[in-house]
């Protein structure tokens, strides 16, 4: 199935060869590790109880940054959501408060039709979610205080939190490889790390079967790419243990923050791009085109509002606040769903639930043109480019719904609300 030719869900386009990376060399039954950057965010907030609470997935831990709303925000609304779905165990630490290199960017509100836009641009998109990144309509009658959740936030960064976790899990699924750390750097090193970036390996000196072990730990990314982008930077030796899962960029539908531009894309570009050329073998994105099939309907209203519980009216004021809001700036009847996508790719890859192709996919990072944070997929290898990201062009969305309703009620019983 060629680019161009992107359509509705089709079991048949599957190229489950291509998505089997992402779940290979675990059992069937056995939890895929994971570790969620985010920036909630409406949809966030549904991408954290899917990862928290589906039992092919285990949740290593939580990082923010600043994108839907600020870092300190952001912060907050993880620490909020993972409480309130009965999370306990995992810590949420603070990252990126700003992209790498770029000013903050500010934006505006969108008109709809003939509406006008109806508010000033802001350095975060509070026509989605509101001044704190994820407002409710009446969030004083969902949480108990404006302290929830605070003791799951870490103070150890983001960057070298998500550096360590990853060592450590890496090291308990492979015990055999050939792993050793350097105190003195605060840094890791491997023996397949210096050839995974330069593209040559020794068979010689035990790091081929380092190399081969293929029981990557996941990094799923539901806003701007900084804190991930610092990760590969500074820790290059962690490159061979990780398959990252981006949700972002639009391939030929119109952007969400400029004509042509997705917003965790254009946020950072130039964090996209270290992600993407920095040599790990599995990349995947999850653009617009693929959001934009997963709308919350009447019958996701309806389930949502069938949990009967301070839980389930929190989802659903979540989404009826996001929804109204997307209403108003693109249109929509139904929001679309991004983040659990990306999460749900995670194990959903291997199960045939994704349409995928290999491309060359690159970011335009001259700011002020109309294409600024734009990405560019080489269809017909005119670049001569190695391909770098695995792109998917669908889903079945009526196993993603049920799948994210179900982790829904799942995060129903330990709910502390």
């Amino acid at each position: 199935m060629p680019l161009p030719a992107l359509a509705q869900w089709d079991s048949r386009h599957v190229h489950l060869s291509a998505w089997d990376a992402l779940s290979s060399g675990f059992g069937r039954d056995e939890p895929i590790p994971l570790w969620i950057d985010c920036d909630p965010g409406h949809d966030d907030a549904f991408a954290l109880v899917l990862g928290a609470h589906h039992p092919r997935l285990r949740l290593l831990g939580v990082s923010t940054v600043d994108g839907n709303g600020s870092v300190e925000n952001t912060t907050q609304n993880a620490a909020r959501i993972l409480k309130a779905a009965g999370v306990l165990g995992v810590q949420v630490h603070a990252g990126a408060a700003g992209p790498l290199l770029r000013r903050q960017q500010y934006y505006d509100c969108p008109s709809s039709g003939d509406e006008a836009a109806s508010s000033a641009p802001a350095p975060h998109p509070e026509h989605i979610h509101g001044a704190s990144g994820m407002e409710l309509a009446d969030s004083d009658g969902i949480w108990p205080d404006r302290s929830f959740g605070n003791e799951l936030v870490s103070h150890k960064p983001a960057v070298p939190a998500m550096a360590e976790a990853i060592w450590n899990e890496y090291a308990r699924l492979n015990p055999s490889a050939p792993l050793t750390r350097n105190q003195t750097v605060q840094t890791l090193k491997s023996g397949c790390a210096a050839g995974a970036i330069s593209g040559t390996t020794s068979e010689t000196d035990g790091t081929k079967d380092a190399c081969s072990i293929r029981r990557r730990i996941k990094v799923v990314t539901c806003g701007p790419l900084t804190n991930v982008a610092l990760l590969v930077s500074l820790y290059r030796e962690l490159i061979p243990l990780i398959d990252v899962v981006v949700l972002g960029g639009a391939l030929l539908a119109a952007g969400n923050v400029s004509p042509v531009a997705e917003f965790n894309i254009r946020h950072d570009p130039e964090a996209f791009h270290v992600v993407a050329t920095a040599g790990i073998q599995h990349v995947v994105l999850i653009p617009l085109e693929v959001t934009h099939s997963v709308l919350a309907g009447e019958h996701v209203m309806r389930a949502l509002q069938s949990v009967r519980s301070p839980f389930g009216r929190l989802m659903t004021g979540l989404l009826n606040y996001y929804g109204e809001r997307y209403r108003r700036a693109f249109g929509f009847e139904a929001p679309p769903l991004h983040d659990p996508l990306a999460v749900a790719a995670v194990y959903g890859a291997a199960m045939g639930k994704f349409a995928i192709e290999h491309h060359r996919v690159d970011v335009e990072l001259h700011e002020g043109t109309l294409c600024y944070g734009k990405i560019v997929v080489d269809v017909w290898g005119h670049t001569q480019r190695p391909r770098n990201v695995y792109v998917a062009l669908a889903v079945d969305t009526e196993w993603f719904w049920s799948e994210m309703l179900a982790a829904v009620i799942r995060a129903n019983d330990p709910s502390p609300l």
